[in-house]
């Protein structure tokens, strides 16, 4: 079962994602109407972990995007985490820049 969410990211912070851990990304909304935050952290492997709260605090789902030895984003067929079809999260990671994550997006994450 996958579920997905349309996330409204927030400007937040503007440092690589390393630095980032906890920042709130954003709002996420799901079919069901139920809203909800969206934030990041880092695994303890390194890689970036994206989790979706309800409004109770309780988590909803988590997806993982693995982060290479040299600090590259990658997924495991090779293409990038699309964001909002334009940008996407690899490149928005890249230039450090998690503003440029602002508008709307649809991930699918698994519960």
């Amino acid at each position: 079962m996958r579920l997905v969410v349309l996330v409204t990211a927030l400007a937040g912070c503007n440092s690589p994602f390393a630095q980032c851990a906890g920042t709130l990304l954003g709002t996420y909304q799901d079919a069901g109407g139920t809203n909800g935050t969206v934030s990041a952290s880092l695994s303890d492997d390194g890689d970036l972990q994206i989790s979706l709260v309800d409004p109770d605090g309780e988590l909803v789902g988590t997806a993982t995007v693995p982060v290479d030895e040299n600090g590259d984003i990658s997924t495991p067929d090779g293409q990038a985490v699309q964001v909002d079809g334009s940008m996407d999260l690899e490149s928005c990671l890249a230039s450090g820049d998690w503003a440029a994550l602002g508008g709307n997006g649809t991930w699918e994450i698994a519960p």
